[in-house]
């Protein structure tokens, strides 16, 4: 459909086990990862 659907890392550590666990570090460079893209899909959209 056209619709851009990225794969955006989670950061967790030991996945499906009792000691799963991510770091606010981590998080926080998912958000800014996230708004980044979407800054760059903003700027696409205004020139189209």
């Amino acid at each position: 459909m056209g619709l851009p659907c990225p794969n955006i890392f989670a950061g967790e550590h030991a996945f499906h086990s009792k000691l799963e666990w991510v770091s606010v570090q981590d998080m926080q460079k998912a958000v800014d990862t996230i708004v980044h893209l979407c800054q760059i899909w903003e700027e696409k959209s205004e020139g189209a």
